[in-house]
This record gives C-alpha cells, sequence and structure tokens, in this order.
C-alpha cells in the first residue's frame, strides 16, 4: 500500500504546485520543510506541527503582510 510512498508524494507536490501556478493560486509544498514521524512515517509529531505552523506563518506574512489582531475580526 504504501510502496514508493515517498516517490509518489514528491511527485504529488510539484503536479500540486503547477495546477496551483495555473490557476494562480498560492501553494506551499511543506515536504521539503518537515519531517514526518518516526513512528508511522505518515503522520507529524509534535515538532513537525510547530515548523508547519512557522512554514504557513510565514506564507501568510508573505501574502498579507503583518496583520494585528484586530484586523482579523
Amino acid at each position: 500500500m504504501f510502496s514508493n510512498s515517498i516517490a509518489r508524494a514528491k511527485l504529488l507536490g510539484k503536479e500540486l504546485g503547477a495546477v496551483a501556478s495555473h490557476y494562480d493560486c498560492h501553494f506551499i509544498d511543506a515536504a521539503p520543510h518537515i519531517k514526518l514521524s518516526g513512528i508511522d512515517g505518515i503522520h507529524l509529531d509534535l515538532n513537525a506541527h510547530n515548523d508547519l505552523a512557522k512554514l504557513l506563518h510565514s506564507k501568510l506574512y508573505e501574502i498579507y503582510g503583518n496583520l494585528s489582531d484586530d484586523s482579523l475580526y
């Protein structure tokens, strides 16, 4: 079931990136930035969740700039 899953996942990121680009949508391929859990190789552990949050924060800052809490509501 999971044979070649890493290679397939890398291809998926490239394909999704191409589709996002075609439709002029923002896209983040998180795979190069986070490490999957050593337990099952699929899920994220606490550190990976933190890394993903930082990556998303960086991308949102790039898109929207510095948003104060008041501007979110």
